[in-house]
């Protein structure tokens, strides 16, 4: 390394590396010092081809670094000194080597004055090209050029070369030439190896709390994503550079901004700004700046649609938006004017669908991609063409319904590097998630991106610069148990029940209180289990290594559990004995048939059904039969009284509000307009039910009034379940709920 404060010259640029500054004439820029130390390094090897391990030994000693902070270097570099990567006139890269410094070296302080290297000059391909380093005198001998080699030649005393040297010289020249090939096919063959050798994901964030939905700038050296800082209390919107540390903020308003998506020509940022009811689309430059409201709607955020909302269209000047013209549609697909917010309907899902969301163009804007969902853990990507004013032409089609994985989910897809490869995130468990290959004219010969492992979500790719981001959760879900004190001074206290590496939700107690059934995901898959009402004793129900199933539910006898799962694509309600042992399937019916609950008198299982194309809540015999239809303005999870006459249930998951009608029909009326019912359990004297502020609160049925019994830190899970004492209270809890970004370079 260049010694400290020995100052140098590289072509016009005076260098002082001990300011981290160089200076043209009037101009004077500063470099930061890991950038300083790359031009110094290069400087003092003028010349030579520096490896990137040469690179990082030199300037990164005793430092794990990625690749992508050398290239953010070298960027940074050219930026400075006015050079070209494709016309180098400073650094040139050699592939598959490294880089070298092209330009003029000199050192006034550590040489003779005058003292200078000289480096054979670039051409007009970009290649440096070797060049006469003298000129003849009259007789024909070379004079040498001072700081350059030394070389001289005698003159041929004849104008022709004799034909025997002529012969020695083609004959070289083809031994040359068969090496130089031999070369060239090694150097391709070692390439495509190292190439499915190299890639590995190295993190690009790792800040406290939630970093996720990122979007590449243009050129792929900038990723805008959303964060809720570093208190983990608001999301907004952030940019960054590969190869640097700090992220640049873009929005600090204490409402929700999310799911930011880069214009095609890189001069601003659109993102959805979540306030209250309402839904807007702003811009904002990728700088910081102005923001501008383009587009205002109430009906975008749906809890079971889990990819992106929002994209630009490649004119930039239009966008696509997941959203829905009323409270029970499903969400489609519409393209928004910018400057008018004129609106277009792009797909129209089915009736009794969640919806379309998850919108990606292909590179030449052809054809836009999308995940529909029929409902939860249950969807696929499909596919419409469009024209060149990206209205769609024809009817949309399915993609991904051949593919080796049922029961799916996805979460974000992206684009190949070919025209015919799409890379999808694909949830197939309780807390599994992959990054798979799809082939749009083969999806059954998917393959899976074994390099990057488990935990891939809402991956986005950079084909300009070979570069792919992902997400990746890290999430804990545990079960715990409370007394309630009550009127005591001694305020609750909260011991964990249940807990493992993966989630344990779902949670419910057995109406003898002797055991616990719940929702498992130790095994990598989402399946029943149970264990005695003190956490030990812990028992497979169900073992379907896949297919998810969950939403136990105990019969009044406490001998049988009901569950929904989806061995056949489609869910279904199940019954199995509390002991264990084959299940015995209730409904069958090409709808969705969710989270089941028993009559108090155990001849009847509820069930959230889709079947007619709306979320309602239906009651099945528990032997099998026809089902009969209980709600008719929407119906989520229903749950009978204690005394059989009401019947409790919300609208929709994750909504809050919860009904009563009475079970024999009649006129319904909101009960609890702050809870849900997937968050409500029923004693003798009362209520327990969570409110959004995570306050587990009391209501006494005799007398009306509300009384908070503990606040927790972290979010609750559904259910909530009361031991029949009616004071011990069982719940699921987010222990651990975190995401970074991850990066790979070299993607192909």
């Amino acid at each position: 390394m260049v010694s400290a404060g020995a100052s140098f010259q590289v072509g016009e640029w005076a260098v002082y590396p001990q300011l981290n500054k160089i200076e043209r004439g009037e101009e004077s820029r500063r470099l930061e010092p890991k950038v300083m130390d790359v031009l110094s390094y290069l400087a003092e090897h003028a010349g030579e081809v520096l490896t990137r391990e040469k690179l990082f030994e030199a300037v990164w000693t005793d430092t794990c670094v990625g690749d992508e902070v050398l290239t953010y270097s070298i960027k940074q570099l050219r930026r400075a000194v006015g050079d070209d990567a494709h016309r180098p006139r400073y650094i040139e890269t050699i592939p598959r080597r490294g880089y070298r410094l092209v330009a003029a070296v000199s050192f006034p302080e550590n040489r003779e004055r005058g003292s200078e290297l000289k480096l054979p000059p670039v051409g007009d391909d970009g290649q440096a090209h070797q060049e006469e380093v003298g000129s003849l005198d009259s007789k024909g001998s070379e004079i040498a050029i001072e700081g350059g080699p030394q070389v001289s030649q005698a003159p041929e005393e004849s104008g022709k070369r004799k034909p025997r040297t002529r012969r020695i010289v083609w004959y070289t020249a083809a031994l040359l030439a068969v090496a130089f090939l031999v070369a060239v096919s090694w150097w391709l063959l070692t390439s495509t190896r190292e190439s499915a050798t190299v890639l590995s994901a190295i993190p690009f964030t790792t800040y406290h709390g939630y970093e996720g939905r990122p979007t590449f700038s243009p050129d792929g050296n900038q990723v805008a994503f959303q964060w809720n800082g570093e208190k983990e209390d608001n999301e907004d919107i952030y940019v960054k550079s590969v190869g640097s540390e700090k992220p640049l903020r873009l929005t600090s308003d204490p409402a929700i901004d999310a799911g930011p998506s880069w214009s095609p020509d890189g001069s601003y940022i659109a993102f959805l700004r979540f306030a209250n009811s309402r839904v807007a689309v702003f811009t904002v430059p990728p700088v910081g700046g102005v923001e501008r409201k383009v587009y205002e709607t109430n009906y975008v955020w749906k809890a079971e649609l889990s990819g992106r909302k929002l994209i630009c269209a490649p004119d930039g000047r239009r966008f696509v938006i997941s959203e829905r013209d009323s409270p029970s549609d499903p969400n489609a697909l519409f393209l928004v004017s910018m400057d008018t917010g004129e609106r277009l309907r792009l797909t129209s899902p089915p009736v009794g669908f969640e919806g379309d969301s998850d919108p990606v163009f292909s590179p030449d804007g052809k054809i836009l991609t999308f995940s529909r969902k029929r409902a939860v853990d249950s969807d696929d990507l499909f596919m419409i063409e469009l024209d060149a004013d990206f209205k769609s032409v024809g009817e949309a089609r399915p993609l991904t319904t051949r593919m080796p994985v049922k029961s799916r989910n996805f979460v974000g897809h992206a684009w190949g590097n070919n025209e015919n490869e799409i890379v999808a995130s694909l949830a197939y468990a309780a807390n599994r998630f992959d990054l798979w290959r799809i082939r749009l004219d083969d999806p059954q010969a998917a393959t899976r991106l074994e390099f990057i492992g488990e935990g891939g979500t809402f991956p986005v790719i950079s084909r300009s610069a070979g570069r792919i981001v992902y997400e990746k959760g890290l999430s804990t879900v545990s079960i715990w148990s409370l007394e309630d004190s009550r009127e005591s001074k001694r305020g609750p206290v909260q011991t964990r029940l249940l807990s493992s590496t993966q989630w344990d939700n779902q949670c419910q107690v057995s109406p003898s209180g002797e055991k616990i059934a719940f929702r498992s995901a130790r095994s990598g898959f989402s399946e029943v289990c149970s264990s005695n009402s003190n956490g030990s004793g812990f028992l497979w129900l169900t073992r379907y290594n896949g297919p998810s199933c969950g939403s136990p539910a105990w019969s009044p006898d406490s001998r049988l559990i009901a569950y929904d799962a989806r061995p056949e694509g489609h869910s279904d309600i199940y019954v199995v004995s509390a002991e264990g042992g084959p299940a015995r399937r209730i409904t069958d019916d090409t709808g969705e048939d969710i989270m089941p609950t028993w009559s108090r008198d155990g001849r009847w299982i509820y069930v959230t059904s889709n079947r007619t194309g709306s979320w309602q809540v239906w009651k099945t015999p528990a032997e099998g039969g026809e089902p009969v239809q209980v709600t008719r303005n929407g119906g989520f999870y229903g749950l009978e009284s204690l005394d059989g006459k009401t019947l409790f249930y919300g609208k929709r998951l994750n909504e809050l509000g919860i009904y009563r009608m009475p079970v024999e029909g009649g006129e319904e009326a909101v009960f609890l307009a702050d809870a849900l019912a997937t968050g409500f359990a029923q004693t003798a004297t009362g209520y327990y039910f969570w409110t959004p502020d995570r306050a587990l609160t009391f209501l006494d049925s005799s007398s009306a009034t509300r009384r908070i019994v503990a606040f927790v830190d972290r979010p609750p899970a559904p259910f909530l379940s009361v031991f029949p004492d009616g004071r011990h209270i069982v719940y699921s809890l987010v222990d651990q709920s975190s995401s970074d970004l991850y990066l790979v370079n070299n993607f192909r």
